[in-house]
């Protein structure tokens, strides 16, 4: 399935992190530029975990939601937002942050 690229004022570097214990195994979309997979329960039951946003670009201050889908029941997923030139702010709410997959393997975040 073919990934489109964010374009516009912000792109999203979201790092998907997934807790197994006892060890961390770490992937997602380590780019320059962030890829999010459009559209949820595209790709087969085999495609694995997919986070997208509600809009391909945001203005300065825009509410951005993020939706992801094909996580394991209480799965941590570790979601991180940066400008278009992969800069973050500090103590601007570019920290990471974590958020937990729901029984139905969804996660939902707001930033």
């Amino acid at each position: 399935m073919k990934l489109k690229r964010s374009a516009g004022i912000l792109r999203f570097l979201l790092v998907l992190s997934i807790c197994v214990v006892p060890a961390v195994f770490v992937f997602g979309m380590f780019a320059k530029e962030a890829r999010v997979r459009q559209g949820l329960g595209r790709g087969g039951a085999n495609a694995g975990p997919v986070i997208r946003t509600d809009k391909e670009s945001y203005l300065a201050g825009e509410t951005i939601t993020i939706s992801g889908a094909g996580f394991a029941a209480g799965e941590s997923v570790m979601l991180q937002v940066k400008h278009t030139d992969g800069t973050v702010e500090s103590g601007m709410g570019h920290e990471p942050w974590w958020v937990y997959a729901g029984a139905d393997g969804t996660v939902n975040a707001a930033w």
